[in-house]
């Protein structure tokens, strides 16, 4: 093993000696590396003092010189790494005053006289305001170290009183926690009280059960502990006072509500494995508190899924109304061109999709076709128009169900069947996560919509779906325009935090009209292509998708 090997092994030892002392930290490393180097330059200087005095005995005193002045180069050297170990042990030491400690520390180096370590014990056994207990255990072994390197006396009696006066303190710092557990369960059991007629009787008794086992254990340990029952001043019973008062206010609390008979409210019943009891009460108080919290968390995932339903039916209604318009619509252009029929077709093929289930939506629409039966004379998504119609049952309507084994003929897409698939999934199909993410993602906000004839019971889903504070619909569509300089007014007010421009239902002159006035005003500006739904709405206005101008 080299020199470098060995100091490293030097330095481990130490490290693990004062890692008991100071705890495991990177600062017990660093003290461990400067007190090994400093007791190695102290060896080299015993060595070369040694050599010197050898020198000055042969009478070759200019020789010795140079190796004492070597030596006390090496001893101030060493005095350096022991003060920088000491500032970092003071470091370690929580509460300490570092100064005083540092203090201490050199003048355990310098001790060399009984007379010194005696005066340095008196010092450690009065400093405890300054120091804290673990720096003072710490310095007394120090101390006894160097007494037993230079061979002094070791103050003992002064040792004897400093753990005297530890015990003493601990003794204190026991009662102490003892009363703070004793006023705690006195709370608990005064809170108990309180709460008594709310609570079911398995839980009172628990209650009763968890808070008494315990004050027993404080109980029992008094009495082993030779303390009497009755002070003559009460002030000094602080402990047995609180737990007096506890078993009062529970022996009176399972008197009036009756949750049943436990033993440790029976004053003969002693020496049980109390903390078993009280353990045992807390767990079952928990599981029904688990099992209480899951049924509310069942009760409000219930609750939002019966909003979520509640939401998509509107949503589904607002869908199938505008099919219904924009059917309305194409049926009373029908005669200005041959593309309108196939568009008319598709739009009745989403509002049959979308009243599926309703017998009164179906009548609406089957009502608006009366004498252009033509146009859903075939298809799969008219079956039940053409019964409510009274038309003839088209061909597939009448078809066989397969045989087993034979593969289903597969039939021509209707491109009427293709449109109105895409705009339900669109309008009412499942929504991804998150679209329900965006539930009040704009609370207290204050939105205009523009375009489109108002729907006030929308409106309303919108706002509570979005959160929003204020919220208004302005008419506006080709035939009626809305009053722009009123609503340019309001944005240079202030009065709204987002403008919605429907562009599905307006023409450009509301973008046009509205897009400066909310530059310069610095509220955002949205064109909302699609239907007023709460899919597209979080989409354009909260999603990955917006668009801001």
């Amino acid at each position: 093993m080299d020199r470098e090997q060995a100091r490293q092994a030097l330095i481990e030892a130490r490290r693990t000696r004062l890692t008991r002392v100071l705890g495991a930290s990177p600062r017990t490393r660093e003290i461990a590396e400067r007190l090994v180097d400093a007791d190695l330059l102290h060896a080299l200087v015993r060595l070369l003092d040694e050599e010197a005095g050898r020198l000055d005995d042969l009478g070759l005193g200019v020789y010795a010189r140079p190796l004492r002045g070597k030596a006390a180069g090496f001893h101030r050297r060493a005095e350096r790494l022991e003060e920088e170990a000491a500032r970092l042990e003071a470091e370690c030491f929580p509460g300490c005053d570092r100064d005083r400690y540092l203090h201490l520390r050199s003048r355990i180096r310098r001790v060399r006289r009984d007379t010194d370590a005696r005066n340095l014990a008196n010092e450690l056994l009065h400093g405890k305001d300054r120091l804290g207990r673990l720096a003072e255990e710490h310095l007394w072994e120090l101390l006894r170290r160097t007494c037993r390197a230079g061979d002094i006396p070791f103050p003992a009696d002064l040792f004897e009183r400093f753990e005297e006066r530890i015990a003493v303190e601990e003794a204190v710092a026991e009662e102490k926690e003892k009363q703070r557990t004793a006023d705690d369960l006195l709370r608990r059991a005064q809170r108990l009280e309180l709460e008594a007629a709310t609570l079911e009787k398995e839980d009172l008794l628990d209650r009763i059960v968890a808070i008494g086992a315990r004050l027993k254990v404080l109980q029992e340990d008094r009495e082993r502990r030779d303390l009497p029952t009755d002070l003559p001043i009460p002030e000094l019973d602080g402990e047995g006072q609180a737990i007096r008062k506890a078993f009062g206010i529970l022996t009176r609390t399972s008197k009036r509500h009756q949750p049943g008979w436990t033993e440790v409210l029976d004053s003969r019943v002693r020496n049980l494995d109390w903390h078993r009891l009280a353990r045992a009460a807390e767990r079952r108080i928990r599981a029904r508190e688990e099992e209480r919290e899951r049924l509310r968390e069942e009760g409000r995932r219930r609750q939002v899924e019966e909003a979520r339903r509640r939401w998509r039916e509107e949503v589904r209604r607002f869908a199938f109304q505008e099919a219904v318009d924009r059917l309305r619509a194409l049926l009373d252009r029908l005669g200005e061109g041959d593309g309108l029929r196939e568009a008319a077709r598709a739009e009745a093929a989403v509002a049959c999709r979308l009243a599926e289930g309703d017998e009164e939506r179906l009548e609406r629409v089957a009502a608006l076709l009366g004498g252009h039966e033509e146009l859903v004379a075939t298809g799969r998504a008219f079956r039940g128009l053409r019964r409510l119609l009274g038309l003839e049952p088209a061909a597939e309507d009448e078809v066989p169900a397969p045989e087993e084994g034979v593969p289903e003929p597969v039939e021509a897409e209707d491109p009427a069947e293709e449109a109105a698939e895409d705009a339900v999934e669109e309008a009412v199909g499942p929504w991804p996560d998150w679209v329900l993410e965006r539930r009040d993602a704009g609370r207290g906000e204050r939105v205009l919509l523009v375009g489109g004839l108002p729907d006030r019971r929308r409106l309303q889903v919108l706002e509570d779906f979005f959160g929003w504070e204020d919220t208004d619909w302005v008419e506006s569509y080709r035939e009626h325009s809305a009053d722009f300089s009123s609503l340019k007014k309001q944005v240079r007010e202030g009065r709204w935090d987002r403008v919605v421009a429907l562009t599905r239902f307006c023409g450009h002159d509301v973008t046009q009209a509205l897009s400066a006035a909310t530059n310069r005003a610095k509220v955002p500006f949205l064109r909302h292509p699609r239907s007023a739904t709460i899919p597209a709405l979080a989409g354009t206005l909260y999603g990955p998708g917006r668009t801001r101008s």
